[in-house]
């Protein structure tokens, strides 16, 4: 007999799709949350529940500041204590897509959940978000203006 240590054989019981065992969520962060703020237990509060042990969290910032990948250790009814597996810090203005600016109105990308909206130039008011190209963003700010321009002063 070898001195040699050997494991015995995965058993089939311990082999099985991932997707049977874990969960992998995505959470889009408010701008300004940062990766400290996500590492906080009291931070999932109000999802601590769904959240079992070895369930991954990818978060992502709204404004593209930052992406990581957690790793859930713990979970009850008001926390969850998270793990972070990797991370990365994203240039913000990398993660814009180009807007544009007309005569009263700029047109600007504001991240995954709020999409193109247009926003008024004079007090920064958004007129309306959540639309889902460039153009159709664009087609609102010019009507906007239009009518604007039509009415008397």
């Amino acid at each position: 007999m070898s001195d040699d240590k050997t494991s015995a054989p995965l058993r089939v019981g311990r082999f099985a799709e991932a997707e049977q065992r874990r969960s992998i969520y995505s959470a889009v962060v408010p701008t300004g949350v940062t990766l400290d703020d996500v590492l906080a237990p009291t931070y999932w509060v109000h999802v601590a529940r769904r959240l079992r042990p070895y369930d991954r969290i990818e978060v992502t910032s709204e404004d593209g500041a930052f992406w990581a990948e957690l790793l859930v250790l713990r979970s009850s009814t008001t926390d969850a204590t998270v793990r972070k597996i990797h991370s990365a810090d994203l240039d913000p203005l990398l993660s814009q897509v180009q807007g544009i600016e007309l005569d009263m109105t700029r047109v600007v990308h504001r991240g995954q959940l709020e999409k193109w909206a247009v926003v008024r130039t004079q007090d920064g008011a958004i007129l309306r978000s959540g639309m889902e190209n460039k153009s159709a963003a664009i087609q609102f700010a010019t009507q906007y203006e239009q009518q604007q321009a039509a009415q008397p002063h």
